[in-house]
């Protein structure tokens, strides 16, 4: 497992000490990392930012618990470390500086941004449908419905899908039993008549719904399972 970096500095922001995890990170030497400010390896619209953290914890005296630094690399590349800071004291209980403390997320970071942009990519989609999209959890309470199916049944988020989809006070549903009764989530892709009073919905599963199903889902950290 990768050492923390820990790190040193003093009021204006030069570092005094690192450990070879710093070095290693920002692909500087210990000789060059000395003496340097803070901004040399920071990116510049987050220079503020920093700063403002940084300002905090000396006013209050209180350490920062952590937060996202975007920092540069040597070579120009640019990464991001989660990173804690408290303040260094003197003898005299003065604050003379600061000392922190981080872990390279770069890898997290990107992950979390590609899954951003293919979420909005998921949401743009389901925006498009036309048929209406639902999904429950495993005691059958509704925890997403996409804008069609809101139109028809209006926002019945929590609520009991067999109450709101078929018209029944209690009961399970047959359809998905199977899956519920093994702690599995279950995604149904539904195409609704709007003249579907008492009845209950037609099942469908077009290819573009499951995958906004699958996507969806994930977010909840459960096995999804499509019924056609």
């Amino acid at each position: 497992e990768t050492e923390d970096s820990y790190f040193e500095v003093d009021l204006g922001g030069h570092l005094t000490f690192v450990n070879s995890s710093v070095c290693h990170n920002l692909g500087y030497s210990r000789k060059e990392l000395i003496g340097m400010s803070y901004k040399n390896f920071t990116l510049k619209d987050d220079i503020e930012s920093v700063f403002r953290t940084f300002n905090k914890v000396y006013r209050t005296g209180k350490p920062n618990k952590g937060f996202p630094w975007k920092i540069m690399h040597k070579d120009g590349s640019h990464g991001f470390a989660e990173t804690s800071v408290s303040p260094l004291r003197n003898d005299k209980d003065e604050i003379i500086g600061f000392r922190g403390v981080g872990r390279d997320i770069t890898e997290r970071k990107r992950a979390e941004e590609v899954l951003k942009t293919e979420r909005n990519k998921l949401q743009s989609l389901i925006n498009a449908m036309e048929d209406g999209l639902t999904i429950q959890d495993r005691d059958y309470t509704i925890i997403y419905q996409n804008e069609p199916l809101k139109e028809i049944f209006g926002d019945q988020l929590g609520e009991k899908c067999y109450r709101i989809y078929e018209g029944r006070e209690k009961g399970k549903v047959p359809i998905l039993e199977p899956v519920i009764g093994k702690g599995k989530l279950v995604a149904e892709a539904t195409s609704l008549a709007r003249d579907m009073v008492n009845e209950p919905a037609n099942y469908m599963t077009p290819s573009q719904m499951v995958e906004a199903a699958k996507e969806i889902a994930s977010k909840y950290n459960l096995e999804l399972k499509v019924f056609d």
